[in-house]
């Protein structure tokens, strides 16, 4: 039976591989031999020959098969073949990352090639149907909301590809795939998972059709830069904003992944202007790769929390001015700051008179403050100087476009709501009062949402990470002053996860040396019942050699007792012998729960200076159960001294 059903296999694939099955009906017969329900759906696709603006698409076929899970799709075609270098040509790429570009697509037809794309096994109905639509709406498997209804719906869908769902994105602005412009400007936004966001980075191409190319003389002026696209970003958000100086038929492609990792086709969009911008200009700066907006490059230089999120900064042109913070991981760092903008007609960097930045060293901050020179659009290009780096310019990390013209007017009663919230985000206050600030944050921002102020606003975005940033710098604190093993892990790993985590170095550092010595000093605690049968043979003792005498006093003196009340024999004697006892004053008590205890450094040298005026080998001689007692007070002191010698490292001192 078994060599049966091989040969029917053979006979299968023999027949795929010669065009006379489809890839369909193949695994669709495979699956029904192995005992599965299979059925054949029969759609329409937007296959490789299709780009958004299309009227029409072919149909297809793919399969759903029914397991423990309910009904699967399975497009077995895709799974097996895919189709790589293949290009519609007709286009011209103007722009490639705020780069110029010039570059006529051509056509090509492509390799078609034996694969396994496991995306198009069992894929999410609700991704899927963005590429593949059954003309059987049962058969689209998805809720009743994002159910199709036509295939002119299905055509005019946004043109999704499945690394957009698997970097984790939805689609915020008008989901279709064709866009037309608005007073020459089109916008695509799109929101990212909050886990992941602020590692993501995104790049674009821009094209042009090519029968309107000619036309299009701005790309021809000598020395011009294309700075078309924003490409922005803030926080969950991301925004692509295209502004058009002349009508015609543009395409967008969207790439992006998380950051030093390779970048996929994430969407595709038709652009139409058919009415250029008036009263703007092309961008300021181009941006090469990083676009506008602090995002991981700008982390990895170290700065970290920016209050303002967004690549767009709007000022009131009669402000003119305004600034940005940063929280820095490390204050040694250097960074410098210039702002370019339109002057008289020309775009020129402006003078270092329009910029300045300062360093707050108790809030661990640096401010950029920009003074723009007049109503307009200023590109503020923020570069981090890498110490063993020969680039005295220093490397851009961060772009932001000040802008008086995208400024808005606010009612008072939001304007009054956000000025309160950044009161109490800027307030500084002491550390005992830290959940007071928090909860005086998360007030003002529930005060800001009762006047309509939409998540996506600076204030708010810098708000919310300020509420984590207290939160987290507490909880380290308490790690401090509670000295609790437990608390302390359980911190760390959540700390382990905070994304900022960078501007926290030394409180991490600090509650870390903590862990390590409790779990040292833990050791000795075990070691405090093997020392329960050596005081009872020391407390008999009437007479106490010198040597024994000694060890003892540095060991009361290491739990908190003064020299003067321990020069007298029986008065050590009395203590120790409270000891037998399980009083939580004895000494075997405190001994127990010495990780618990804060011994100052003034204690911790009176305890060694007396321990040492006998060497460990003339106490073991003259008795063996106080020479335990010295071995267990050397050991926690070696682990202080060691504590004190690490914090008087050069980047400490």
């Amino acid at each position: 039976m078994g060599k049966r059903v091989s040969t029917h296999h053979v006979v299968y694939f023999s027949t795929l591989r010669k065009k006379k099955m489809t890839y369909t009906t193949c695994y669709t017969i495979l699956c029904r031999k192995a005992g599965l329900q299979c059925i054949t759906i029969k759609g329409h696709v937007k296959a490789a020959s299709y780009e958004p603006g299309d009227t029409t698409v072919p149909e297809t076929t793919w399969c759903a098969v029914y397991v423990e899970m309910g009904w699967q799709i399975v497009h077995p075609f895709w799974v097996c073949r895919a189709l790589f270098g293949h290009k519609l040509g007709g286009w011209i790429k103007v722009e490639k990352d705020g780069k110029t570009m010039r570059q006529t697509e051509k056509a090509s037809h492509g390799v078609a090639r034996n694969t396994f794309t496991d995306r198009y096994f069992m894929p999410n109905p609700e991704e899927f149907i963005y590429e593949c639509c059954a003309i059987e709406k049962d058969w689209q498997l998805v809720s009743p909301q994002s159910c199709v209804s036509s295939v002119d719906e299905f055509i005019q869908k946004a043109y999704l590809f499945p690394p957009f769902f698997g970097v984790g994105f939805t689609l915020v602005s008008d989901p279709k795939c064709v866009l037309h412009s608005k007073e020459g400007f089109c916008k695509v936004e799109m929101k990212a998972r909050t886990a992941n966001a602020h590692m993501i980075v995104l790049k674009y191409e821009l094209f042009q059709k090519e029968i309107d190319s000619d036309s299009y003389s701005i790309f021809n002026t000598e020395g011009n830069v294309a700075r078309m696209v924003f490409n922005s970003r803030a926080a969950e958000m991301f925004t692509f904003d295209i502004r058009f100086p002349e009508t015609g038929v543009y395409k967008l492609v969207i790439y992006g992944g998380p950051y030093k990792s390779a970048a996929l086709r994430l969407c595709e969009f038709k652009l139409i202007c058919d009415q250029e911008m008036k009263d703007r200009n092309l961008l300021p700066i181009e941006c090469d790769e990083i676009g506008w907006g602090p995002g991981p490059v700008s982390v990895e230089a170290g700065l970290l929390m920016p209050s303002k999120p967004s690549g767009l900064i709007p000022v009131n042109e009669n402000d003119r001015k305004t600034e940005v913070k940063f929280q820095l991981r490390d204050m040694k760092e250097q960074y410098t700051a210039v702002v370019h903008g339109e002057v008289d007609g020309r775009r020129k960097q402006l003078e270092d008179e329009n910029i300045e930045i300062k360093k707050n060293k108790h809030l661990h901050q640096i401010i950029i403050i920009i003074n723009i020179p007049g109503k307009g659009e200023y590109g503020l290009s923020i570069q981090h100087k890498e110490s063993r780096s020969r680039d005295k310019q220093g490397k851009n990390v961060c772009n932001y476009l000040v802008s008086t013209l995208a400024y808005k007017p606010e009612r008072a009663n939001v304007k009054n709501a956000k000025q309160k919230l950044k009161d109490a985000v800027a307030a500084n206050m002491e550390p005992r009062r830290w959940k007071e600030q928090i909860d005086e944050i998360l007030k003002c921002i529930e005060r800001c949402k009762k006047e309509k102020v939409p998540d996506t606003d600076d204030e708010i975005i810098a708000a919310t990470a300020m509420v984590w940033f207290l939160t987290c710098k507490d909880r380290l604190r308490d790690c401090i002053l509670r000295r609790n093993l437990h608390v302390i892990r359980k911190t760390l790993l959540i700390v382990s996860q905070y994304k900022n985590q960078d501007a926290l170095t030394k409180e991490i550092k600090g509650v870390k040396e903590l862990e390590e010595d409790i779990v040292a000093l833990r050791g000795f605690a075990r070691q405090v019942p093997k020392l329960e049968e050596a005081n009872k043979e020391i407390v008999a003792l009437k007479h106490a050699p010198y040597e024994v005498h000694n060890t003892f006093k540095a060991l009361l003196v290491l739990l908190g007792d003064t020299e003067q009340n321990l020069e007298n024999w029986p008065d050590i004697q009395s203590k120790m012998k409270a000891s037998t006892h399980t009083a939580e004053t004895s000494v075997l008590g405190k001994m127990r729960r010495i990780q618990r205890q804060e011994i100052s450094q003034d204690r911790l040298e009176k305890a060694v200076n007396i321990l040492h005026r006998f060497k460990e080998d003339d106490v073991r001689k003259v008795n063996g159960d106080a020479h335990s007692f010295y071995i267990w007070i050397e050991n926690v002191i070696n682990v202080h001294d060691i504590k004190q010698q690490d914090s008087q490292t050069p980047e400490n001192a």
